[in-house]
């Protein structure tokens, strides 16, 4: 079953450009495959680690970094504090299994934009998309039904 895209193609100037930062090759993969299924979003880029992180975003700019927390080298939370101090344009989505608040709190002590437990593409997604437009999000339980209903913080 081919999956449906929400919105209507895009050109490839307008895609949102995103750098994919995880530990885990599996779940880089994962992330890649499903993100570029959706004709708005251009992964231009993964990271193992944050400090692959930060130098892949000075070479890329992209529109979003979607950052793990826990990563050899540098882990997320450090990578995210250093790249919303030298690139304040691109927004930074944590995207983890922790739910851990005091996680919560550094990632937007860091300069997070949003922090999204691992759960569902559509939701992803969802984020991708209110980050892009400058909202900030906090979602820490996993797949819901509604995907849209979510604490948004503006």
């Amino acid at each position: 079953m081919k999956s449906i895209d929400p919105q209507p193609p895009t050109t490839k100037a307008t895609r949102i450009r995103i750098v994919v930062v995880d530990d885990d090759d599996a779940v880089r993969y994962a992330i890649r495959q499903w993100l570029e299924s959706c004709t708005r979003f251009e992964v231009v880029a993964e990271a193992r680690d944050g400090m692959e992180a930060v130098r892949l975003v000075d070479e890329w700019l992209p529109d979003i970094v979607l950052m793990d927390i826990s990563m050899p080298s540098m882990n997320g939370l450090d990578a995210t504090a250093q790249l919303t101090q030298r690139f304040p344009q691109v927004r930074v989505i944590i995207h983890t299994v922790s739910t851990d608040v005091h996680d919560v709190r550094q990632a937007i002590q860091a300069g997070a934009a949003a922090y999204l437990v691992k759960a569902s593409n559509a939701r992803l997604a969802l984020v991708i998309d209110e980050v892009a437009d400058g909202k900030s999000f906090i979602g820490l339980c996993g797949p819901v039904e509604n995907p849209g209903q979510e604490d948004h913080v503006e």
